[in-house]
């Protein structure tokens, strides 16, 4: 794990309370890894570095990753997102692909934070909170993506490295999957999606009220959540 750098962003929209208790997690869970954090806002957690001013947006997020992942001296790289539990697991050295790969954990289990009966949903897709990278080829691939689109770029460029890049004519490393103890992801309306979806924003239909290692949805949100 000592050849790893967690990259931590946020937009700083996030209620404080929640945040700050997300971060504790995120500190239990790394211990001694490198930690650099890339926020909109100062922010004391890691090596900080502050972006004021760059706006909420897809493109913003990726520019975060970008200046972080620059700033990192380590071979790999872990993403660590604001609304995100992570279990230790996720960030061993067993998990760090090739230097030509980009490794998810395709374990992500998400809870909506708007439902009366909260619940842990899967979700079975790419997602950048569950991304180990090269930080080499990280950093390339989002230089390149910010250099050929200057101007105006395809919505989908801005998605998980790797996922769509082809599409568009850019060269970079494959996907490798792998599944862990889950991480949580909380979905707020913060959230990017929320703009486009709203409370409309689909449930899977792998469902749970308790899973391990995590226990029951209802007392990890009166955790996370209590004034």
């Amino acid at each position: 794990m000592n050849n790893l750098t967690i990259i931590y962003y946020t937009a700083n929209l996030k209620h404080e309370k929640f945040a700050e208790r997300i971060r504790q997690s995120l500190l239990k869970t790394i211990k001694n890894l490198p930690l650099i954090s890339v926020s909109q806002k100062p922010l004391v957690f890691g090596h900080n570095i502050c972006l004021k001013g760059i706006g909420r947006s897809i493109k913003s997020v990726y520019k975060q990753i970008l200046v972080g992942a620059r700033s990192a001296t380590t071979d790999y790289v872990g993403l660590a997102e604001d609304d995100t539990l992570y279990a230790p697991v996720h960030f061993s050295n067993r998990n760090f692909p090739s230097l030509n790969m980009f490794a998810y954990n395709m374990c992500r289990w998400s809870v909506c934070i708007w439902l009366k009966n909260p619940v842990y949903s899967m979700t079975n897709r790419l997602c950048n909170s569950n991304l180990i990278a090269p930080r080499k080829l990280l950093v390339d691939l989002l230089e390149t993506r910010l250099s050929r689109f200057k101007d105006k770029e395809p919505d989908k460029l801005w998605s998980e490295p790797a996922k769509h890049d082809a599409k568009y004519g850019i060269t970079t490393g494959s996907v490798f999957r792998f599944m862990t103890t889950p991480t949580i992801g909380f979905i707020h309306p913060e959230s990017l999606g929320f703009d486009r979806l709203g409370k409309r924003k689909g449930i899977s239909p792998m469902r749970a009220f308790d899973i391990p290692y995590w226990g029951e949805v209802k007392e990890l949100m009166g955790y996370y959540y209590a004034n």
